[in-house]
């Protein structure tokens, strides 16, 4: 009977000291909820050298028409969702994360939304492509560095996202290879797109124009382009070539 009575007691004691920590975390939770937020703290994510954002375009966003509404509410009183959502409401934000650390500060985490191409308009507002396929505003704040696109007939692709036409689709396919590819990412400085749809390629490095065609059949076109660059100009000179077609099937055009 020893025994039991000392196991007892043993788990008594464990059940006690659990219990007081548990009524301490409620203790520290209450006392976190009646702070009032100390200040706000904003970190944007330029991995890729993208500066589209800035800390108080955030911070306008968080606080809406109230001044230093963030700062020196109650912990309880903010919505952290709505504010991650007021905040993904910038054109150029592709994710907000929103939450609240030990000492009263909010915390504020900002993806922004990639460019891979910007387009250029003869008539009316440039605007970017993003590696989502979302049409973009030009931004006055910031100019990224991606191809750039001149477009003879802008209704060739949609108006908020390339996925809304068929050749919008086929483009935006050819830049994200071009996006993704190291090799290919280097080789092409912009494009130019006639009223059919047909492209010319401009080069980074080289002087030759490449008549691509259509956005259809990439994976041909780029093997052939491929050896074009990989073969063709070590052997017979960089600038040996004005134009290099490859359009047609099994075919590589030089002249």
């Amino acid at each position: 009977m020893k025994w039991l009575k000392a196991d007892m007691v043993k788990y008594l004691q464990i059940g006690g000291i659990l219990l007081v920590f548990l009524i301490s975390i409620g203790f520290s939770s209450n006392r976190q909820d009646a702070r009032k937020s100390v200040g706000v703290e904003v970190l944007i994510d330029n991995t890729y050298e993208n500066y589209f954002v800035e800390s108080s375009e955030v911070t306008e966003l968080m606080n809406g028409d109230v001044r230093d509404y963030v700062t020196g509410s109650f912990i309880t009183d903010l919505d952290l969702r709505q504010l991650e959502t007021n905040i993904e409401n910038h054109p150029y934000v592709q994710d907000a994360q929103v939450y609240r650390d030990l000492r009263g500060i909010v915390r504020v985490e900002v993806e922004q939304k990639r460019p891979i191409a910007r387009v250029f308009k003869r008539t009316g507002q440039d605007y970017y492509i993003s590696e989502k396929g979302e049409i973009l505003n030009e931004s006055e704040k910031y100019t990224a560095r991606v191809p750039l696109i001149e477009m003879e007939d802008g209704s060739l692709i949609g108006n908020k996202y390339m996925s809304e036409t068929e050749y919008g689709q086929q483009l935006f396919e050819l830049l994200t290879r071009f996006h993704q590819d190291e090799f290919w990412s280097a080789q092409v400085a912009g494009l130019q797109i006639d009223k059919t749809g047909d492209i010319i390629i401009q080069p980074q490095v080289t002087k030759q124009i490449i008549e691509f065609g259509q956005p259809e059949e990439i994976d041909q076109k780029l093997t052939k382009l491929g050896i074009f660059y990989k073969e063709i100009l070590p052997a017979k000179g960089w600038n040996t070539y004005a134009r290099v077609n490859v359009k047609y099937e099994n075919q590589i055009i030089c002249e």
